[in-house]
């Protein structure tokens, strides 16, 4: 419980709860979560990794949320790796979000009666319930420059729910989704199917390899950095998802004659 609350550059593992395994924010008017690691967390009910309850202007930024597992099966206790309930105006950014589990639903990203924007997150192989990468439940979200990659259900729409999709990679081969989208309540532009080539998905590093679908085909933000404080933007146009390719320089040989 805090008005103002900053949590930054922490590993945060093995807890349990039985709501809130990770972190949990409950009526906060600002709350800033950033460079953090959660994994390993348990909850017995709801929100295993990052939870936010009646809490506003929040931003969750450049975090790695991983192998968190919400146990319970009912439909509005998911959230394995976020969970907003009832909380506005909330910035999701350059987060990788990968491998949490909800017996229920939202295994990746659970919106309740919240709104958020998402920008530049990486969302793979959430599973569990439904295997959501997003589920908006009474919530609306906006979501730009996002890999979704290996959900039984990319994103849901439910009761009301809204999600607006822009430059999104949906990728093809072993890295697909089951069923892309659910919901009558998404509106799609400009979504893109391709490789998205991680760099070593085996050791948990979803950072992009050269060749990736996601390079170059992003939409400009006023984002100026990816997960790892590198810039963006490096040919024009960035990249989608929370890394950045920066690739290898190859220089020119000058030679000189003394």
């Amino acid at each position: 419980y805090s008005e103002h609350t900053t949590i930054q550059g922490n590993v945060v593992y093995t807890n349990s709860a039985y709501v809130g395994g990770g972190i949990a924010i409950r009526d906060s008017d600002s709350f800033t979560l950033v460079a953090n690691e959660v994994h390993s967390n348990l909850s017995t009910a709801s929100s295993a990794g990052v939870y936010a309850y009646n809490s506003h202007n929040g931003v969750i930024e450049a975090n790695v949320i991983h192998g968190n597992v919400a146990q319970h099966e009912y439909q509005l206790y998911g959230g394995g790796g976020i969970k907003l309930s009832s909380s506005t105006n909330t910035l999701i950014i350059n987060n990788m979000i990968w491998g949490n589990h909800s017996g229920g639903t939202g295994s990746g990203i659970f919106l309740n009666t919240s709104d958020a924007h998402l920008l530049h997150n990486t969302l793979v192989a959430n599973t569990g319930g439904r295997g959501h990468g997003v589920f908006v439940y009474s919530s609306t979200v906006w979501m730009t420059n996002t890999v979704i990659a290996q959900h039984l259900r990319g994103i849901e729409t439910d009761e009301g729910g809204t999600a607006s999709l822009h430059h999104t990679l949906w990728p093809l081969g072993a890295w697909s989704n089951t069923t892309p989208t659910v919901g009558s309540g998404i509106v799609q532009v400009a979504g893109l199917a391709g490789f998205p080539r991680f760099f070593d998905p085996n050791s948990g590093n979803f950072h992009i390899d050269r060749g990736s679908a996601a390079i170059d085909n992003g939409l400009a933000t006023w984002l100026s950095t990816d997960i790892d404080g590198h810039s963006r933007t490096i040919n024009q146009v960035p990249d989608i998802g929370a890394d950045e390719f920066w690739g290898w320089l190859t220089l020119p040989l000058v030679l000189r004659k003394f």
